[in-house]
């Protein structure tokens, strides 16, 4: 990847993000992974969805997008190897929120990502409530402020929706 093409990305990313570090950016990979998957099946629209949302973090995370695909590949193999020894979601969910970074805003900001994800085409499917509903416990995040996130995704994705 050119110099050029890491600074537009970098000045086009979420500079709420910018404090992430390394581990707490693959946690939020893995996140809106599962996000995404929760209904069983990323179709094309949602991986173009989650491609957008991991160009929001920092920029240290702008790697090619083949390398942020091997990145997933790897973390969804790991996810079906831990589901076969018996794992659970919650289990997993609360592994991927213990690395996440402790601020309040910060976590509130890595939600509206997952909840974009889930709603990229203005509905979300009960799987994939029910995954957010799972990360939003996790992270502490209030009922109100989820839903004043969900209702500004809705906005965003289509305008008027309501």
């Amino acid at each position: 990847m050119s110099a050029w093409t890491r600074l537009v990305e970098w000045l086009v990313a979420d500079k709420r993000l910018t404090g992430l570090t390394d581990d707490e950016c693959r946690a939020v990979i893995e996140s809106l992974v599962i996000c995404a998957e929760a209904d069983g099946i990323i179709t094309t629209d949602e991986w173009v969805k989650l491609h957008l949302e991991i160009k929001k973090l920092p920029w240290a995370w702008h790697h090619p997008s083949d390398e942020v695909d091997r990145i997933i590949a790897a973390f969804r193999r790991k996810k079906q190897q831990d589901r076969k020894i018996g794992i659970m979601m919650a289990d997993e969910v609360r592994e991927i929120v213990a690395r996440f970074p402790t601020d309040e805003k910060m976590r509130r900001r890595i939600y509206r990502m997952q909840v974009s994800v889930c709603w990229f085409d203005g509905k979300a499917h009960d799987e994939h409530d029910d995954q957010l509903h799972a990360f939003r416990e996790a992270m502490g995040i209030s009922e109100k402020d989820a839903k004043r996130i969900l209702q500004s995704v809705r906005d965003e994705t289509i305008p008027g929706l309501g």
